[in-house]
């Protein structure tokens, strides 16, 4: 294993040590996942069940548009609306939970659905 080292004024060495904290993680498990992810996650076995069950009522919405759409009936705007609504809200409870502070934006590209 290989060591790296680098320079951080005070207030910057308290940020991070902050933040690995928050994630309760140690200052170079946080660095590690940072530098190589661009962002850290904390876990919650409650939230992770609310995410589990968030992905498997958009599973099946997205089962019963497929049906529809192989039975030719059309899939109807509102329809996919609640589809982007329910992946909307499964992001917000993603990144309220999961994503330190400053890495949000990374992961919403990431997971951002395209407009209708």
């Amino acid at each position: 294993m290989s060591t790296i080292k680098f320079r951080v004024v005070p207030e910057e060495k308290t940020q991070i040590e902050q933040n690995a904290k928050q994630l309760n993680l140690n200052v170079s498990e946080y660095l590690r996942k940072m530098g190589l992810n661009g962002f850290a996650f904390k876990y919650d076995n409650g939230i992770l069940i609310d995410i589990v069950k968030a992905m498997n009522r958009i599973g099946t919405n997205i089962n019963q548009v497929a049906k529809v759409c192989n039975e030719s009936r059309g899939v109807t705007p509102e329809s996919l609306r609640k589809l982007q609504v329910e992946h909307s809200n499964l992001l917000t409870l993603i990144l309220d939970n999961f994503v330190a502070d400053g890495s949000q934006e990374k992961l919403i590209k990431l997971m951002k659905p395209n407009k209708l």
